[in-house]
């Protein structure tokens, strides 16, 4: 269940759960200009609500990238499974026309250029945290 409303409206990326990324519409026409070809959108519907949420929509990233730096990340053994609990990235094994991408081995971990990552402060979108890495 995606919380969509948080003070005074609803989240530009309300949390939908670890593997889906939910995004408003405004989002989206931020996202499709600074980082155009990179995320697929598909149209997302509410039932059950009286509130009129505006248009959200599930945001598919296209890339993933291979650039946990193994000697830096904090990984532990949870079972039979190598689990990510502090990133450590490689930087350049970003490809240069990568503005936005998942990280391979950690899908629930997005990687946003410095660029993205200003204009999504500078528009002040809620729901967002950013982490320099």
């Amino acid at each position: 269940m995606a919380v969509v409303s948080s003070g005074d409206g609803p989240e530009d990326l309300p949390f939908a759960g670890w593997s889906t990324l939910v995004v408003s519409d405004r989002l989206r026409r931020i996202l499709e200009q600074h980082a155009p070809g990179e995320i697929q959108f598909l149209p997302l519907g509410f039932a059950n609500t009286e509130v009129d949420c505006g248009a959200y929509w599930a945001a598919v990233l296209l890339q993933t990238v291979d650039c946990v730096d193994p000697e830096r990340a904090v990984v532990y053994e949870v079972g039979s499974k190598p689990t990510l609990f502090r990133l450590a990235i490689r930087a350049d094994s970003i490809p240069d026309s990568v503005n936005v991408c998942r990280v391979k081995g950690a899908w629930y971990n997005l990687i946003v250029r410095d660029v993205l990552a200003g204009v999504l402060r500078r528009e002040e979108c809620t729901g967002v945290m950013l982490e320099q890495l």
